[in-house]
């Protein structure tokens, strides 16, 4: 990562979003929960847009050699 990607708010709530609904879900398969799949599930979501924006905050800072 760089410092583009860090200083980012849209990437760094993607993740930290991604992270809360992970937890939720492991919390919910604790106490044998069915939603815990569709926690799973929505968890992947942020962190799919996240690390797209992430990836492309790293290419395009980059110089042309």
């Amino acid at each position: 990562m760089n410092w583009a990607v860090i200083k980012d708010l849209k990437v760094a709530l993607g993740f930290s979003l991604s992270l809360l609904l992970g937890l939720t879900a492991i919390i919910l398969a604790i106490y044998d929960h069915t939603y815990s799949v569709l926690f799973i599930i929505l968890a992947q979501i942020p962190q799919l847009f996240s690390v797209t924006r992430a990836n492309k905050l790293t290419h395009s800072k980059q110089p042309h050699a």
